[in-house]
């Protein structure tokens, strides 16, 4: 398989084929791996530990968490983060996927309650006193959730940012990782 040009100048010729349009970046792959080993430890241990997960509920959640890493995967490993350096339209539904599509998926499945089962008492009482405030404040601003989300678009789409990223993949990885953080601050303020 072939990694994508993702990152680079815009490339010359004709698109690879589906098959082989792969971007294998450790910038996509290690953070969806991680994800999906901590979420599937907590689901483990939280299947051990009560019946919650065999409710109807407890197991539409799971299937949301893997329809939305499956949707990241589609955005950022295979085909749109290849294709979206040859045409405009795969651009656009890579942003929209990772604004408006993978969020709320991730969301419903409750990955920071999930995952702190799977991490040390203490690893996971620490990440909720600092992370419980920030999550409080952040569900109560949906106007400011808003702004973020339509202005990280807005930035990212100037020539001269648009130019930066295609010459740099780091910054290529930070517009996307900075468009799915508005997307999941904007929809965790609508679903609050």
């Amino acid at each position: 398989l072939v990694a994508s040009t993702a990152g680079a100048a815009m490339p010359d010729g004709p698109p690879p084929p589906l098959g082989y349009a792969w971007t294998l970046s450790p910038w996509s792959l290690l953070p969806l791996a991680v994800a999906a080993l901590l979420y599937t430890a907590g689901v483990a241990r939280m299947r051990r530990a009560t019946e919650a997960v065999r409710s109807a509920d407890g197991r539409c959640r799971p299937l949301a968490f893997g329809a939305g890493l499956l949707t990241l995967g589609c955005a950022l490993v295979w085909p749109l983060d290849t294709f979206a350096a040859y045409a405009l339209s795969a651009h656009v539904a890579q942003h929209m996927t990772l604004l408006a599509w993978a969020p709320p998926l991730l969301l419903i499945a409750r990955p920071g309650a999930v995952a702190a089962h799977a991490l040390p008492t203490a690893v996971a009482s620490w990440l909720a006193s600092v992370l419980g405030p920030v999550g409080r404040f952040a569900h109560a601003r949906l106007g400011a959730a808003t702004l973020v989300h339509v202005g990280t678009m807005w930035l990212w789409h100037l020539p001269a940012a648009t130019s930066a990223t295609l010459a740099s993949e780091a910054l290529h990885r930070m517009m996307l990782a900075s468009v799915l953080l508005a997307g999941l601050w904007f929809w965790s303020a609508v679903l609050h």
